[in-house]
């Protein structure tokens, strides 16, 4: 290639033709072979030097679509845009351009093609179509929701989030109210109470692996008091008007419909309000299980009571009173100190400070205490294993510590100590009995006028968002309920148009079905009336998250069929539709999800790792085309992915996998077939993206956000209920990728997207900084990172600067979760650098934070040395090839 390069006298322009031809075969429905004949021409191409001039022309002949009424594309040659798109971004020592051909042998459009191979054009795309000349331009798309009516009674309405980890994006949305099956009751809510769980899940602090396996799940609302509507048949303890208690998943909602034996029931104490006794579940019974079950908690004994004004801390009062132990608590205000004075408890300390430790220990005259109950997270659990006294019980209560794997000292347990954990999602799950009887028991307390109502403050629903605020600030005492019953200035958002989109007597088919996101899809689906579902997965379900969603779905009334299928051979797809025909009801919907990852850059990839990531998402595709073209579906959906919009470096074979599934959808289209293609970008939470936090925080950091699971099905619901041909769903910050990958700012596709000021800032708050600190000596530079550390601190504290500890890890100084992601965020806008929930929270000190916050702004301790230390240059090489597998990995 070098030889013939240098040959030809001022040649600096190579035509590929080669793949206008291209059949769509039997034996290679998606010309994988004419690719990769491409694909060793630009590796034989990557190998000549000084090709700066060089020019390099895809022809393709009605391979892109254009106007709707085209006839069906060429399938064949579709792979070989995906093959070029990705070496645009792999040798941009090579001047890459597609341009695609109207169909026919017109000499007018041989001369227009002519005209644009010497035009010496900046487009990378162009598609050529009689006269006019098309140029290919990514264009961003706002769908906007529909207008809030206003709620009146009977309304059935439920809370949703519109936007992950923000309280404001919370409203009510409009449902479909359902009448009771057999076993069912539907139940009017009355209340419902918040509980500090609500708020985290709302600001994504919770790891998706500690909602795994519990009752409530994602699901926002543990407790709801209402009034029963109606039952369904065999229902035999409850009738229509009955007052209830209820713990159940969703409790935010105004209707609920659900089996009698899959949630928890009691009769609302006569002497309690609904929205006092709403509170009373969760609360009661952590603390009474807790203290009186399994610390056997002893009259005369001494119990110490972490955050003693909150929820289970009030509750866990009450208990110990009832009980006859002497009670020790801590707050973290004067004000919270000075109610537990007027409830006659005696000692009373500030859990932000480990004097506690001290001071229990001269109240008890060195003895300490019997019993602890605790959810606080840190060193200072191993300050509380110091204040026990020998045979005393721990009781944790908190998720904190357990979901950071933190490890106890064991000395302190040669005095005969007891930890137990008391989670009562998991006693709810796996204990069922256990928490009836908790129930019935502390009824009973309520009735004898044992227990009492908590301190209450309660917002009416209109008034959700103030309400998780005012539990996020902590400033409360006691329980906080939303009152349902009053429909003034309540506005709820429309009936969502995923409703309708659904048959309950049909069935649907998803490929790569036990992939992270494919169970997500099928939860989604299931949670709107899908009763009849086929998963399918090479290996079936093989995984313990499969096993365990396929008989979640199952238990929520959805038959799975979860078939091992290699989509990519024929006579096993025959096998499986065949199936599906003769035992199922008639199938209604597909969706392909299967792929497979192997990624190199072009000049490594050969022809059989070409066709290994190709097989299950092209072949795969092309045989369900085949088997269902004759079945009346309401849609064929295939999940593609933004790569073959951008051309992801080192993934080659993927991005002509899915250009191929783009090509498709029109193929079908054009075929009067149903079809979308939708090209998604990075999902967050599930499958990849949650094992890989570090890569996720990366991909933040350069502009590319995760869809999260609830974002991307309400996409979904949109796509299908639109059904447009083909559309690209990515959630970017455009500046960020602009400053990050100077190929976006350059290429015509994708240049309008970016805003000027991002790419021409250069007075940006962190830039600002890192100009004054390269200014400053080493020791000087750390100074100034400690006291811009405690000034932050100070801000999420409220409190004084000179009052925050340089030498205390932030837990111990108050840090919660949701405090710690407000610092996360005002400290990489500040500094410019990506920082973890893991390392704000693990137990450095502040002063231990600043060395390790200048090797992340480039100035650790050989800032200055070489050119690789400079902030600039590092950031994107550091995690090149784990942003290519998990931008795509779960698609």
């Amino acid at each position: 290639m070098q030889r013939l390069l240098e040959t030809v006298e001022n040649g600096d322009r190579i035509v590929y033709l080669w793949g206008l031809d291209a059949p769509v075969e039997e034996n290679d429905p998606t010309g994988t072979a004419d690719t990769v004949a491409c694909l060793h021409l630009i590796q034989a191409l990557a190998e000549i030097k000084q090709l700066e001039s060089l020019h390099f022309f895809l022809v393709t002949c009605a391979a892109q679509p254009i106007h709707i009424d085209e006839n069906p594309l060429a399938l064949a040659q579709s792979p070989l845009i995906g093959l070029v798109r990705v070496a645009i971004n792999e040798h941009s020592n090579i001047h890459f351009h597609l341009v695609d051909i109207d169909q026919g042998n017109d000499i007018n459009n041989l001369a227009l093609l002519l005209d644009e191979l010497l035009a010496d054009s900046p487009d990378e795309e162009i598609a050529l179509r009689g006269t006019e000349r098309h140029a290919h331009r990514l264009r961003q798309m706002q769908v906007k929701e529909p207008e809030p009516i206003a709620a009146t009674p009977g309304l059935p309405y439920e809370l949703e989030s519109s936007t992950p980890g923000s309280i404001e994006g919370l409203h009510f949305r409009e449902k479909q109210r359902r009448a009771p099956d057999p076993g069912e009751i539907e139940l009017e809510v009355r209340a419902a109470s918040l509980n500090y769980k609500d708020v985290l899940k709302v600001k994504k602090l919770l790891p998706e692996e500690t909602l795994g396996n519990t009752f409530y799940g994602n699901s926002l609302g543990m407790e709801a008091a209402g009034v029963i509507t109606q039952v369904g048949e065999d229902v035999e303890d409850y009738q229509a008007g009955d007052a209830i208690v209820a713990s159940l998943p969703s409790a935010f909602s105004s209707y609920i419909t659900v089996p009698v034996d899959s949630v928890f029931l009691m009769p609302k104490p006569d002497n309690l309000s609904y929205e006092e006794a709403v509170g009373v579940p969760r609360v009661f019974v952590t603390a009474y299980y807790g203290l009186y079950h399994v610390a056997r908690l002893q009259a005369g004994e001494r119990v110490l009571i972490h955050a003693a004004s909150g929820g289970v801390g009030m509750a866990a009062i009450q208990v110990a009173q009832w009980i006859g132990a002497e009670i020790f608590a801590t707050v973290d205000s004067p004000e919270k100190s000075a109610y537990l004075r007027s409830l006659g408890i005696e000692h009373i300390m500030d859990f932000r400070s480990l004097e506690f430790v001290d001071q229990v220990m001269v109240s008890t005259d060195g003895k300490g205490a019997d019993v602890i109950i605790s959810a606080l997270p840190g060193e200072i659990i191993t300050k509380n294993l110091a204040v026990l006294a020998p045979f005393g019980r721990f009781i944790e209560i908190g998720k904190q510590s357990i979901v950071d794997d933190k490890r106890l000292p064991m000395r302190p347990f040669n005095r005969n100590l007891t930890f137990s954990v008391v989670d009562i999602d998991h006693l709810m799950v796996e204990r069922p009995g256990i928490f009836r009887q908790m129930l019935s028991e502390i009824r009973g307390r309520f009735m004898t006028l044992d227990f009492r109502p908590l301190p209450l403050d309660v917002f009416p629903a209109a008034r959700i968002v103030d309400a998780f605020n005012h539990m996020a600030d902590s400033n409360h005492i006691g329980k906080i309920a939303i009152s349902m019953r009053g429909v003034e200035k309540l506005s709820v958002l429309p009936m969502a148009m995923e409703k309708t989109l659904f048959k309950p007597d049909a069935t649907y088919l998803i490929t790569g079905g036990f992939g992270g996101f494919g169970l997500e899809v099928a939860r989604w689906m299931s949670a709107l009336g899908v009763r009849n579902l086929v998963l399918v997965g090479r290996s079936g379900a093989a995984t313990e998250e499969a096993r365990r969603t396929v008989e979640e779905l199952e238990k929520a009334g959805t038959k799975v069929l979860a078939a091992s299928v290699d989509i990519a051979q024929e006579p096993q797809v025959e096998r499986l539709m065949g199936g599906i025909d003769a035992t199922m009801p008639p199938l209604k919907g597909v969706m392909h999800a299967a792929a497979v990852l192997d990624d190199l850059p072009i000049a490594e990839l050969d022809a059989e790792r070409f066709s290994k990531v190709m097989a299950p998402k092209g072949i795969g595709a092309w045989h369900l085309h085949r088997y269902t073209r004759d079945i009346s579906l309401d849609f064929f959906v295939l999940f593609s992915s933004i790569s073959a919009q951008i051309g992801n470096a080192n993934q080659a074979n993927y991005v002509a996998a899915n250009v191929f599934l783009d090509a498709l959808a029109h193929h079908r289209r054009a075929s009067g077939l149903p079809a979308t293609s939708i090209d998604w970008g990075a999902i967050s939470e599930v499958g990849m993206a949650a094992r890989d936090k570090e890569t996720g925080e990366y991909l933040e950091g350069i502009g590319v956000k995760g869809i999260t699971p609830t974002q991307a099905t309400k996409a979904l619901a949109y796509i299908l209920y639109r059904q447009p041909v083909q559309i690209s769903l990515m959630h970017a910050d455009w500046g960020k990728l602009g400053q990050f990958n100077p190929a976006f700012a350059t290429s015509p596709r994708f240049a309008h997207l970016i805003p000027d000021e991002a790419l021409f800032a250069e007075d940006s708050s962190d830039k600002v900084l890192r100009r004054a600190l390269q200014a400053m000596e080493p020791e000087e530079r750390e100074e100034k990172v400690i006291t811009l550390l405690a000034g932050e601190i100070s801000k999420t504290l409220r409190i004084p600067t000179d009052q925050v500890g340089l030498h205390h890890s932030l837990p111990n100084m108050g840090v919660d979760s949701l405090m710690a992601m407000e610092l996360r965020t005002a400290l990489q806008t500040q500094f410019g650098v990506t920082i973890t929930m893991l390392e704000l929270l693990k137990g450095n000190t502040i002063t231990q934070m600043a060395t390790p916050l200048l090797e992340k702004m480039g100035m650790g301790e050989s800032f200055g040395l070489s050119p690789e230390s400079h902030p600039d240059t590092q950031v994107i090489t550091a995690k090149e090839d784990a942003v290519s597998s998990y931008v795509e990995g779960e698609i």
